[in-house]
């Protein structure tokens, strides 16, 4: 009945990673922490959302949470640093992901 630890962390990842895009700022993930504060049950409405903390040239520092719709509790936290990606890389993403060049979200 628990969401593995794993899953929690791939969640965090990406809203961070997500924010990062819509600023154009893609970026691989080089350093990741968590911060596990409840158990998360399968079932449990969660809302996620990640957000840059601080922006280099190549280096991107973000943050995200996790928390429980109905109390507003946090049930893990996250801080991680990013790599920017190059510019072919960036292309790349962009159109797997159906983004025009020059768009983000």
């Amino acid at each position: 009945g628990l969401i593995h630890g794993g899953i929690v962390c791939t969640i965090l990842d990406e809203v961070m990673a997500w924010a990062l895009v819509e600023r154009d700022a893609w970026g691989v993930t080089a350093r990741m922490s968590v911060q596990f504060h409840r158990p998360i049950l399968v079932g449990q409405a969660i809302q996620a959302e990640g957000w840059i903390v601080e922006s280099k040239r190549r280096i991107q520092r973000t943050a995200g949470r996790i928390v429980d719709t109905e109390s507003g509790l946090a049930l893990a936290t996250a801080e991680a640093t990013y790599v920017a990606a190059t510019e072919a890389r960036k292309r790349e993403l962009k159109e797997r992901y159906g983004l025009a060049a020059g768009e983000s979200l």
